[in-house]
């Protein structure tokens, strides 16, 4: 437990910023978000995080996380923000490290070593499939299709030889993806032989904050499709970009139910869950101009009340437990009194099977 206490500790601060809270240039058919959302940080705001920063003395480790929406509708602050504190971490021998969850349409990559430089070395960024079916599922705002500026993109950075980053390509998909023709499609590609890439698969959920879609994945179905594209794009040699999550205590724990944990709009309030971004349970409280962190009542139905191994005596002899901390979900826990598992608890052979095959391969 000394693992899950030091993931807890003052001295760590992970912030998750949402620059252009949940505006987004693109129109997937299964995303929950608000996408037309006006709102932006500016130096005001850059301000007000630097003063929060600054006021924690014990501070050690700073994780910024971009997030969005699509957060390069922020860019300019992105970078001038992530310059101040760049500055501040080595003023301050602050270990920083930053990521970012972005649709890859703007990112250049003039525009990546830019980002690379200021400490932004780790990314996520989706394609859904082959080129037509990915232009279904995530158009631009006005229909126009995607696919082929993300792939010029993302083959110009693979040509940044010595730049040290990581990307992983997600891919959601349903019964009627074209999986496998993808997994060709990204064997033939540079940036598959380029170990800084690698790809994580996943269905497509219909149960997001309610979310009613017609392109989710049958719950029956999306088990079996996922470990066949997993295994199809291990034996291509494609990098399997979730492995490593096993490799740490709490890596499959949500950083919701932590103390050091924040989320933060433009108007500087303070949010827990990426997914469940408008319930009321998630707003937990905002951070002054002076760079004070005032809480609400929801703060403790987060942190106080958050899960543990001693809610639930199963926990006590499960061996994943150490991964997911019996924190895999706290708004489960909130809102029905249960701990969430994983999914990945429920199957470890396959999971076990897929780590051996990797390292085999």
């Amino acid at each position: 437990m000394n693992r899950a206490k030091e993931l807890d500790s003052s001295q760590n601060l992970h912030l998750t910023l949402l620059p252009a809270q949940m505006a987004c240039n693109f129109n997937c058919p299964y995303c929950y978000e608000d996408k037309k959302q006006k709102s932006r940080m500016g130096q005001n705001e850059k301000e007000i995080i630097l003063n929060y920063i600054n006021k924690r003395a014990d501070l050690k480790n700073l994780q910024i996380e971009w997030f969005g929406g699509e957060p390069l509708l922020g860019k300019d602050f992105i970078l001038d923000f992530s310059q101040a504190v760049y500055n501040l971490a080595k003023l301050k021998n602050i270990d920083y490290r930053s990521s970012m969850t972005t649709n890859g349409f703007y990112l250049t990559s003039e525009l990546f070593q830019k980002l690379v430089n200021l400490n932004i070395k780790a990314f996520q960024i989706t394609i859904d499939g082959l080129e037509e079916n990915h232009n279904k599922l995530r158009p631009l705002s006005n229909g126009e299709p995607t696919f082929k500026t993300i792939i010029h993109n993302l083959t110009e950075i693979s040509k940044l030889k010595g730049l040290d980053f990581n990307i992983v390509l997600r891919t959601n998909f349903n019964e009627n993806s074209d999986i496998n023709g993808y997994i060709e499609f990204m064997k033939n590609l540079d940036l598959s032989k380029d170990k800084r890439f690698a790809f994580i698969f996943r269905p497509i959920e219909s149960d997001l904050n309610d979310l009613q879609n017609d392109v989710s994945c049958s719950k029956v179905e999306s088990s079996s499709l996922q470990k066949s594209y997993e295994d199809k794009a291990i034996n291509n040699a494609l990098e399997k970009g979730d492995l490593f999550l096993y490799k740490d205590i709490g890596s499959h724990s949500c950083p919701a139910s932590r103390e050091n944990a924040l989320i933060l709009y433009p108007d500087m309030t303070v949010r827990k869950c990426t997914v469940a971004l408008d319930n009321p349970k998630n707003m937990v409280g905002i951070i002054k101009s002076d760079g004070n962190l005032v809480k609400n009542e929801n703060w403790d139905l987060w942190t106080l009340n958050k899960n543990s191994i001693y809610n639930k005596p199963d926990c006590l002899t499960c061996s994943f437990n150490p991964q997911c901390l019996s924190s895999a979900c706290p708004l489960e826990f909130i809102d029905n009194m249960n701990i969430a598992c994983p999914s990945e608890s429920s199957n470890l052979e396959n999971l076990s099977n897929s780590i051996i095959d990797f390292i085999e391969s």
